[in-house]
């Protein structure tokens, strides 16, 4: 038990450090209006429920509707909304995905070779 703790601590130790290296890095820094979801390093090797980072984002049409996904990993992942109104394609390490969501509602999405990892994504309509 106390090796499975260990493990678990560890994992989200690399999860919270990941994330401050993204955000401390330039080149993976959201743009204005534009909200990040990370791959974590090793996500497809960790047990079941490591996931995107965050796995649920809340974003406003025409304040930060754009939304990218950026690879950390270094197996490739997949961006694909259940109903695959988008789909990135094959990501690969450093690799990056953007999509401008246009339309209120809950867009629940997958990675297609890690079924486990899943997330989604929430869409307000804005001030008008």
């Amino acid at each position: 038990m106390r090796a499975l703790s260990w493990a678990l601590t560890a994992a989200i130790l690399a999860v919270v450090l990941l994330a401050a290296l993204v955000a401390a890095s330039p080149s993976f820094r959201a743009r204005a209006g534009e909200v990040v979801i990370v791959i974590p390093k090793s996500v497809s090797h960790m047990p079941y429920g490591m996931n995107f980072w965050p796995s649920t984002v809340r974003v406003v049409i025409g304040v930060n509707n754009t939304v990218r996904w950026i690879n950390l990993d270094d197996h490739m992942h997949t961006v694909t909304s259940s109903d695959w109104s988008f789909h990135s394609g094959e990501l690969n390490l450093y690799s990056s995905f953007v999509y401008r969501f246009a339309e209120p509602g809950e867009y629940p999405y997958v990675c297609l070779p890690h079924p486990w990892m899943q997330g989604v994504v929430v869409v307000h309509e804005g001030q008008g």
